[in-house]
């Protein structure tokens, strides 16, 4: 991809990421003295019907989620080789860092988070949408610690009855029910992920132990999972409700907002977030359909290359890292559609400060006035004096049974 300046009032200092056709860059937005990020993404990589129609389903999706747990689309611009999408910019970095760092993290610290997440999963489906793709990677860190949710590439709207049939999303977060081959409720689905989340994020590691794809689905399909008993009663319950292997018995946001376990929770950057989403107004429909009337504006190129625009590697990385496994199973989808999402998962905390450092950009008033404490806390957590020790397998076949009380020390996990 050529090196760019800008587009319109936009000006790029720098990269977040990058893909076979897409770059995610660091961008000032001149007009509102705010950084933002902008998804570069060449207009041959989703040249055929299908991908059109699923790009554009995306950003209909996004532009109907004003919410302080979303991330935001603020704008889309195009010119004749690309299409620019102007995202929020999540300075925090992403959930699955905070997690590795910190090896887990405390039920104190961790309640406000999961309940944020179920907070936007509440708004999301109040609207008829499902995500189907939760996992930490699309758990981003806003400038006051609050987490918000990212990539929409495999969202869709349901029916009443929330039914899907396409199994899709990454398999160790995927719900019994995705991953069964039948009609399945896909609001009910994004619990069970947020599950697995609030899991990983509680005890470092996700609860499954097999490593081949047909031992990891068959221990899934049966729920054949361990919560360990250092967790509180309650946390223990939590946890076991949002894995609760028949769907129908699964609460739904809602009802998860409401268990004791978490129901009082605090949420990070509560007082400012009212005021910066009032201050920020994400696009309207009227852009997003003039955006989209002149189809041919979007090439269909007859040699368009493969669909995928991330970077597998990367991602097999992060399975490995958070199951510790040797070998990993393949995606749920044959092809990796969550390419074209507008996730901010590649705006990871090491990135954005190196670009920070490089362009000497200033961060937004709220991180400066930040006290070094919350910043530690929000951000930069340090590594927990006790680590956490590998589950062991439920070979009684039984539900949710509570692991032994052993706690023997544990490297920390590196990149390979």
């Amino acid at each position: 991809m050529d090196e760019l300046e800008g587009i319109g009032h936009y000006q790029f200092k720098g990269d977040l990421g990058t893909g076979a056709f897409s770059t995610v860059k660091l961008a000032l937005d001149h007009s509102k003295k705010r950084l933002v990020a902008c998804k570069v993404i060449e207009k041959k990589a989703i040249s055929t019907p299908s991908l059109k129609a699923k790009f554009e389903s995306e950003i209909r999706i996004l532009q109907q989620l004003s919410h302080p747990n979303i991330v935001q689309l603020y704008d889309l611009l195009k010119d004749d080789d690309r299409i620019y999408i102007i995202m929020e910019f999540c300075s925090g970095g992403e959930l699955f860092e905070h997690i590795l760092e910190r090896e887990h993290l405390t039920e104190a610290e961790a309640k406000p988070m999961i309940k944020e997440i179920l907070s936007g999963l509440k708004f999301v489906h109040s609207f008829g949408i499902a995500h189907r793709d939760l996992k930490p990677e699309n758990l981003l860190f806003g400038d006051d610690g609050e987490i918000k949710i990212s990539d929409f590439g495999f969202s869709r709207f349901v029916d009443q009855n929330g039914l899907a049939q396409t199994p899709c999303g990454s398999p160790c977060y995927a719900a019994p029910e995705v991953i069964s081959g039948r009609p399945y409720d896909a609001r009910k689905s994004d619990i069970w992920s947020t599950g697995v989340v609030a899991y990983a994020m509680l005890t470092g590691k996700l609860p499954w132990t097999q490593r081949n794809q047909n031992a990891l689905f068959d221990q899934i399909r049966k729920g054949n999972f361990v919560i360990p008993n250092f967790l509180s009663p309650l946390c223990q319950d939590f946890l076991a409700t949002l894995m609760e292997v028949s769907d129908k018995k699964r609460p739904s946001a809602e009802d998860a907002l409401n268990h004791p376990w978490i129901a009082n929770a605090p949420c990070y950057g509560q007082d400012n977030r009212q005021m910066r989403r009032s201050s920020h107004a994400c696009i309207s429909l009227q852009q997003v359909d003039k955006f989209f009337e002149d189809n041919k504006n979007i090439s269909n190129s007859k040699n368009s290359t493969q669909t995928s625009i991330s970077d597998e590697g990367e991602n097999q990385y992060r399975v490995r890292a958070m199951c510790r496994c040797a070998s990993d199973p393949p995606p749920l989808h044959s092809q990796n559609t969550q390419a074209h999402g507008m996730s901010a998962g590649m705006m990871n905390s090491r990135a954005s400060n190196q670009v920070q450092k490089k362009y000497e950009i200033v961060m937004p008033e709220k991180m400066k006035k930040m006290s070094p404490q919350k910043k530690m806390q929000m951000r930069k957590p340090s590594a927990p004096k006790n680590h956490l020790p590998p589950l062991p397998i439920n070979s009684q076949g039984q539900q949710h049974q509570i692991a032994p009380p052993t706690k023997p020390s544990m490297p920390s996990p590196r990149r390979k």
